[in-house]
């Protein structure tokens, strides 16, 4: 569960009649793929700070080459460093590091049960955007880029555009309402829907 999202990793073709393979998104309406998935089983998913991580026997992620374990952006799936060489099982984070376990790290002609950790993006310069997302979009460029910033000028500044997964330069026109500053905070009101807890 990453927010109000449910992620779903396996072996399946389609999610409620949507393509995606092997892994497939819920907003609580309707499912949607992750890009164009991943070329085999997904036996693993864990949510931190915005990215999706999927560990599994996949080698592609999103047409790009990834040995068994990938993160999720939101737009884009990446491989993490060279991967691991036998399938990942087991995904879990503590602080910011990740945690892989599985059957991978070759011991003679077998595979042995083993677990291995990474280190997760960071936020260096403490201004709540992950390294990572502000050196995607802003690369060489991160201090011109302020968490309170509009830099695509649509209502959603770069840490609403972060927590929503979308891209700072290109305008969300009519995809979310846009936040008022009251106070140095932003304000959101949401209406509770008769049923709702």
């Amino acid at each position: 569960v990453g927010g109000s999202d449910v992620f779903a990793g396996g072996n399946f073709a389609t999610a409620g009649g949507v393509t995606a393979n092997r892994v497939a998104r819920w907003d609580g309406g309707a499912w949607a793929a992750l890009g164009s998935g991943m070329r085999s089983q997904v036996n693993a998913l864990v949510v931190n700070s915005g990215i999706l991580y999927a560990g599994g026997y996949f080698t592609t992620a999103g047409g790009t080459s990834a040995n068994r374990i990938a993160s999720w952006n939101g737009s884009e799936w990446r491989a993490l460093g060279s991967g691991i060489d036998s399938t990942a099982n087991a995904l879990t984070v503590s602080g910011s590091t990740l945690y892989v376990g599985g059957r991978f790290g070759r011991s003679g002609a077998t595979f042995s049960p083993f677990i291995a950790q990474a280190n997760l993006p960071r936020d260096t310069d403490d201004d709540g955007l992950l390294d990572s997302w502000e050196q995607l979009y802003w690369p060489g460029a991160m201090a011109l880029h302020g968490p309170l910033d509009d830099d695509d000028h649509d209502g959603l500044v770069n840490l609403l555009e972060l927590a929503f997964g979308r891209n700072p330069t290109v305008p969300d026109a009519g995809a979310l309402t846009p936040l008022p500053q009251e106070d140095g905070y932003l304000k959101m009101t949401l209406t509770k829907q008769a049923g709702v807890g």
